[in-house]
């Protein structure tokens, strides 16, 4: 009798335990087929290549500029030419300019991801103020920009351990990161309540953009010129310019010394530039090649002039690297850019064959691959 009821509970406990560890299973390989890791459909498959390989050599950061802009197969090619044979990927993200990226870059660990990583790429906007942000949300981290928090929220900021930026850290967490290590239901139980519900607002899922064109492997996100999407470009431009009324402040030149209190030691620049000099990979500044109408209508084309020759000035001291290729007027509004903004693919197939024969012509740059 005895013997019987061991044996009945013991069918019970597999009947109970067994579909569980069948749910893990399954939450853990297949969940993110059905719902977005990284709450951006712009993201997803990015992240998903960027995973696949290890054996990147160059790496391009920064915003949306970065990410539309950069081919990193041009700069291989502008390389290969030189007889250096590298792979590149474009790890820029929408949303994160260098201020918020700044902040999730020692979460990325991208030497100890990358061990073959020698350069670094990192796009500059030279004509809009920066800032170090706090290190978490209860420290005042800024949690209330679209792109930025659904990123920061997702089932990808848990495993890059960047979900301190947008939640709470309290004792709570310390009870239930024992639990999320070893359960992958608990640990994503966010994405499994999204894939059982729903998503609770439409801002929490960053959706794929109308002049989206296509996401190569290597991270370049490739977009539509303006002229075959130009009623859009306009609404959105006018959106832009009526900033004006509510952030005038914007569209002003900027303060005096705000470019050079980030260059300060131990300041911002140099942060980024410690970073990765600390890993023995060499940082490249370039210059990013915004749309010049955007530059002329916040009214800074001095500051980008005079902030580049600081940057450069900053970059010597430092025995680093800045490119600067110069605002891009010479480039086709219609063609070469996608809005007032960003780069379209033919503009970034131009921009980036041009960067790649820059970093092919720096002895630098040629050093730190053949290390």
């Amino acid at each position: 009798m005895k013997k019987l009821f061991i044996h009945s509970w013991l069918i019970v406990c597999l009947f109970l335990i067994l579909p569980l560890i069948g749910c893990e299973f399954w939450v853990k390989q297949h969940l993110f087929d059905y719902v977005s890791y990284t709450n951006s459909q712009n993201m997803d498959p990015q992240i998903k290549y960027f995973e696949d390989r290890n054996d990147w050599q160059f790496i391009a950061l920064g915003s949306s500029e970065v990410k539309w802009g950069i081919d990193p197969s041009q700069i291989e090619q502008a390389l290969t030419a030189k007889g250096v044979k590298a792979s590149g990927f474009n790890l820029g993200f929408d949303g994160f300019n260098e201020t918020f990226y700044l902040s999730i870059l020692p979460f990325l660990s991208l030497p100890k991801r990358l061990p073959q990583l020698h350069v670094a790429l990192i796009g500059v906007n030279l004509f809009e103020e920066k800032q170090i942000l706090p290190s978490s949300f209860n420290d005042g981290f800024p949690c209330d920009g679209i792109l930025q928090r659904a990123v920061l929220k997702s089932a990808f900021a848990k495993d890059y351990n960047l979900d301190g930026f947008c939640n709470s850290q309290d004792w709570k967490q310390s009870l239930v990161k024992p639990l999320e290590r070893v359960s992958p239901i608990f640990r994503y139980r966010q994405a499994v309540r999204t894939l059982l519900l729903g998503y609770d607002r439409p801002t929490d899922l960053i959706g794929v953009i109308s002049n989206n064109v296509k996401q190569y492997p290597n991270g370049f996100h490739a977009h539509k010129p303006a002229r075959d999407n130009q009623d859009d470009v306009q609404v959105d431009y006018q959106h832009f310019l009526a900033d004006k009324k509510t952030q005038p402040q914007l569209f002003q030149p900027m303060p005096d010394q705000a470019w050079s209190n980030l260059l300060k030691p131990d300041g911002f620049f140099d942060r980024w530039a410690n970073y990765f000099l600390d890993q023995k990979i060499l940082p490249v500044f370039f210059a990013l090649p915004t749309n010049p109408l955007m530059i002329d209508a916040k009214n800074r084309r001095e500051d980008y002039q005079s902030n580049s020759q600081l940057m450069s000035d900053w970059a010597k001291q430092r025995n680093i690297v800045f490119i600067d290729l110069g605002i891009m007027d010479r480039y086709d509004q219609l063609i070469d850019y996608s809005d007032h903004r960003h780069l379209s693919v033919n503009g970034a197939i131009t921009y980036s064959r041009e960067l790649g024969n820059t970093l092919a012509a720096n002895p630098k740059v040629l050093a730190a691959f053949s290390h």
